[in-house]
Parts: C-alpha cells; structure tokens; sequence
C-alpha cells in the first residue's frame, strides 16, 4: 500500500509534507487515501478464473455432449452464444445475467438444482467478472491471492502445493531429464500403465506424475510432472513419445505429450469435461483418440488441436480405446458391454460387437488386425473377427472379472478380481497362472517379450518371466505418510484458529477495525501505518470469507434440518398407513380364520357321512322274504 501512496504523490513530494503533519492528520490523509486506492486497485476478474468454477460445479450438465436447457459452458464463445431462451451473460450487468442470478439464488431455477448455492467467494468471482465485461484474461497477477486466502481459511489447497513441490523438483534437477520422484502418502493401487514398444522401460501413474521404470533392473529411473491425476498413459507406436493423460474427475481431461529422451513436454491436446479413462495415438502420430465418462469417443488433430469428429454411440463410461496396428481401424469399450469398431476417417461405426455382459475393461489387437481380443466384468476372454464381425472364441479366463489384457508374440496374458495373472497359448490352452497379493490392476509386456509386468490393487509391480512366470522381481513405489500428518496437523491448526476466533467474535472481544498507530517519524510511520492497515484489511478480508462459509454451512445444515422434518412427516404419514393396513390385515386373518373354521366343520360334516355311506355298503343286503 505505500507504493499505491507514492504512486499518487511522488515520494519526494510527500515527504516534507508529512512532517508537517500531526499524527491525526496523518492518519486521516492516509484512510482518505489508500483505503479508495484498495478499491481501484481490486483485481479485474477474467475468464481464466470463472472457467474452473464453471468445470467444478456446472459443467457436469451443461457441455457439449448434455446441453441441458440448451446451454453449453464449456467455453466462453459458447457461453456468450447463450441458450434456447437467450442471452445467460450481460456484459457490465450481473443482475441481468442468469449466469449470475442462477447461482446466487435470487432467481429460480437456482443452480446447481437441489444443491446449496455456490460459496460466496465463487459467486463474487462470477459477478465480478460480468460486471467488469467478460474479460478473458485476469487483469493483474494477483487475481489469485483471492484463492490462497479461501485456502488458508478453509484447508489446504493441494493444487498450490502440489505446484510448489513440482517448482522445487526441477530446480533442483536442472540437469537430468527427469524429475525426482514423489512420495506416495500411502500404498495405493497403480491405475494406469504402459510398456515401451522397444526398449526396458515402463511408465506407470504415481502422485502426479508419470513415472519411468526399468522393469530388468528394478530401477526407478525418475519422473515426469504434471499438474493432475495421471489417468491414462500410452507410448507411441515408433517409442518416441509418451502419452500422459491428465484428468480431475468431473472437471477437466487433457493429454501432454512428452519426449522420453529428453522429458520435455512437446504439446498439449484436449479440452475433455471429465476425466480421460481411455486413449489412443494412431500409427502417424496425427491423430488422438480420448474417451471417459462423458460416453463419446474424441478425434483431435494433433497439429491444430482442434476435435475431428466426436463418436457418439455408447452408452456408458468408455473404459479403453486403441487403433488397430494398421491405423484403419480405432475400437472403443464401455462400462455397459457395448464395443464399437470405428472408421477413424470418417467417423462412421464399422461394427457394433455385442456378447459382453458387463463393462468392458480392456481391449488388445493382434499384430495383423484382423482379430480383437477383449474382456470385462464377466470374467470372459473373447476374440473377435473384424472381416465379419463374428464371435472367433470365448472362454473363461480364470481371473475373475478381467480388468487388463497384455498381448506378446504367441500368448495373452490377463489379470482381474481373483488375485491371479493367467497367460493362455490359445483359446482354453493355460501357458501359465501367477497367483497375485491383490486383484490384478494393470497389466504390460515388455519389449521383445520378455516379461509380464502387472501391478495389484495394494500399488506393488510384479515382474514374471514370460516363458515360465518366474518371478524375476517386484517393484513399489516410494511412500512417506509424514505428508499426511503435516497436512492433517496444518488442517487441525487452521480450523482451531476459526474456532477461537468466531468465538472471541460471537462474544465481542475480537476488534476487526483498522488501527492506525501514532507517526513517531515521518518514513518510518508511514512504513508503519500502511503495514498495521495492510494486516487488518488482510485479516478482515479472511474473517469476511469465514464468516460466509460459517453462514453458508448454517444454510445447508437449516437446510438438511427441513429435509429431516419433511422425512419425518413423510415417516409418520407412512406409520399412520401401515397401521391402517395392520388393522385391515387383522381383519382379514380374522375373517380367514372364521372361513377356515367353518370349512373344517363341513369337512367333519363330510367325514361323518362319508363314514355312514361306508358302513351302509358293507352291510349284508337282505332280500324279502317270498311265499309260496
């Protein structure tokens, strides 16, 4: 704040005229002053901004592949182009906007629906941003001290962390290709991973990297950083390249590229709403191929970026992803069964292969890519014939539910639910069984076929040979659960700091407002006052959004309380019914009783005369007598 004083005055020209001042003066020039200056100088609020609330909380309903009402949100052309109903955004008025009005609850529908309204911070961002133009960009650096501050008062932003340790990584690695690799808070279970076509390598998913493996040797060779969850990972066919797929579920999907000699990232692809489950690069390196939960298959241009064709038939998450070796061909599996066989050019369906009962977790071509091998959920391995889209096999791989495939050479080698890998020759001929510590998660083939390398659900890799299955190591990644304590005590410590201070606040002893100290000399009370000023508006800054998170969790727990009543009457209502039904069925026992009663009385009645009728037929018949 004193640079924003100089600024209006000129240091030289204010210092004589400060010593001319009394210490009351002083102060009242300075809140005159630098209080309408904080103002001024608020951060403009851009798109850049409003576009990571819009993935976290609307676009699960409002993008390109679920417009609902007709609105799309992913973007801001789309957003400015507006719905059916018209315009969502008027540029300089928030309260014209629906974008705004929605969220904030001050017009119905609210958004998100039956949800509690966006946190206050969120909100102001939005309304901000409307109101200052729909700018693209943030005007100031600064924009996003506004987020450090909601992170210091609500827990800890992992993002910033995260970028921090990335930061300090490469600092300290300036040399080498890779980064170091991080810690693991604790065990867990390796979602994605990828051989490399030609050499020993393995790249497998860690904290936020893709990290590079050695399979032979067991060496941890180092790591590749990213800003997000690795989801996916695929070599390129000619090696050069690593695919890594970076996902924050129900969000955002992107793929970063990276050279594997020399780790640099070379390009970026993909603009996903959700997570990327399954990807693909073709044989030319021209073509990316991206499916998650959003249920359609994504072609973007390598070169421009830009989507190709987007392929819309399944019907549920799509799981796995692959061109065929040729190119010609691009296969797709889903969480409900359904495989489709695509003609990448066009973006037509070449065949719809239905057997699958269940997700389809994997799918493997074979060299020639003639056949597609697939398997799910029901434990079934089946191949198929892509002339004629026919059923070549199926049989019963003996690994449980199978949720990876890996092809050598001469064998397929799976894994799954039942803790165990299994190699077959050919159909129903087991080469192999490898009993594993977990259920199998992913599964590779090194180069030149010589190991299987399969990770189990507790995040340890196995490495077997592949013509005996003899174990030759295992592997796992680092772990350090210190990171966990820290992060629980730095939570600990920050919400006993709300606690006491709400507290001294509901009892009135905590002084917000602004202190301006008595000027003892003319520099150095200046220094002083704006410092004193600067840490009170912080402070008030900081108790104003937790505050507004306290009143907002008030809202949702009043909220939950009122679905409580409305679930207790509903409840009530209920048991009022179901004691009606209780006396009508009382009712009906007793007439059945009576029913039964009197039918066992006829029945009685039945078995008496019955008895009679016996004896009248077993009684000798007796003829008159005749005369003569």
């Amino acid at each position: 704040m004193g640079r924003i004083l100089v600024a209006y005055c000129g240091r030289d020209a204010l210092a004589p005229f400060i010593r001319s001042l009394t210490a009351f003066a002083l102060a009242s020039m300075f809140l005159a002053l630098a209080l309408p200056s904080l103002a001024l100088c608020q951060d403009s609020v851009g798109y850049d901004q409003v576009k990571e609330i819009l993935r976290k909380r609307c676009l699960t309903c409002h993008n390109p592949d679920e417009r609902r009402g007709d609105l799309d949100l992913k973007d801001l052309a789309a957003i400015k182009s507006g719905s059916a109903s018209g315009a969502v955004v008027v540029a300089g008025d928030s309260s014209a906007s629906l974008l705004y009005t929605t969220v904030a609850h001050l017009e119905d529908p609210v958004m998100p629906p039956n949800s509690p309204r966006l946190p206050a911070r969120e909100q102001d961002i939005i309304r901000r941003w409307i109101e200052g133009g729909l700018a693209e960009k943030s005007g100031t650096p600064s924009a996003s001290s506004e987020m450090k501050v909601a992170g210091a008062a609500g827990g800890v932003d992992t993002a910033v962390i995260g970028k921090e340790e990335t930061e300090n990584a490469r600092a300290q690695t300036s040399n080498r290709p890779y980064a170091p690799i991080r810690s693991l808070p604790q065990l867990t279970a390796i979602k994605a991973m990828d051989a490399h076509p030609s050499k020993d390598l393995v790249a497998i998913a860690g904290l936020r990297q893709a990290v590079l493996v050695e399979p032979t040797t067991s060496k941890l060779l180092g790591a590749l950083d990213v800003e997000g969850n690795v989801t996916a990972l695929r070599f390129s066919r000619d090696g050069k390249l690593l695919l890594v797929g970076v996902s924050q579920p129900a969000m955002s999907g992107t793929v970063i590229a990276f050279d594997v000699e020399s780790g640099e990232r070379l390009w970026q692809v993909g603009d996903e709403t959700d997570s990327i489950l399954g990807m693909d690069l073709s044989i030319d390196g021209k073509s990316l191929a991206v499916g998650g939960p959003t249920k359609t298959v994504r072609l973007y241009d390598i070169k421009t970026g830009e989507v190709t064709h987007s392929l819309k038939k399944h019907t549920d998450w799509i799981l796995d992803v692959c061109f065929s070796p040729d190119g010609l061909l691009l296969a797709s599996g889903d969480r409900f069964g359904g495989i489709f066989i695509w003609d990448p050019k066009s973006g037509t369906v070449f065949q719809n292969l239905k057997d699958h009962i269940g997700a389809v977790h994997a799918l493997v071509w074979d060299h020639s890519s003639e056949t597609l091998i697939s398997g799910g959920e029901d434990g079934i391995l089946r191949t198929w014939n892509l002339h004629h889209g026919d059923l070549s096999s199926r049989w019963d791989a003996e690994v449980g539910a199978i949720l990876a495939i890996a092809r050598s050479s001469d064998a397929i080698a799976v894994t799954g639910r039942k803790n165990a890998l299994a190699v077959w020759s050919s159909p129903e001929v087991c080469a192999g069984r490898f009993n594993l510590g977990d259920q199998g998660e992913v599964l590779a083939r090194t180069a030149d076929d010589r190991s299987w390398v399969v990770s189990d659900a507790s995040g340890q890799m196995t490495i077997l040979s592949s013509k005996d299955l003899v174990l030759q190591s295992t592997i796992q990644l680092p772990t350090d659960t210190s990171s966990i304590d820290k992060l629980l005590a730095r939570v600990d410590a920050e919400h006993a700091t709300y606690v006491a201070s709400k507290v001294e606040l509901d009892a009135g002893k905590l002084d917000v407002s602004p202190k301006i100290p008595a000027v003892a000399s003319a520099d150095a009370s200046t220094n002083s006052s704006v410092l004193t000023s600067n840490q009170a508006l912080s402070s008030n800054q900081a108790l104003s959004i937790r505050l507004a998170a306290s009143k907002e969790m008030i809202d949702q727990l009043q909220k939950s309380l009122q679905a409580s009543n409305q679930s207790l009457a509903s409840l009530a209502t209920l048991n009022s019914d179901l004691i009606k039904l209780v006396k009508q069925s009382s009712q009906i026992q007793a007439q059945l009783a009576d029913q039964v009663v009197e039918q066992a009385n006829q029945l009685e009645q039945l078995q008496s005369r019955t008895q009679e009728l016996e004896a009248a037929l077993t009684q000798p018949t007796r003829l008159p007598a005749t005369t003569r």
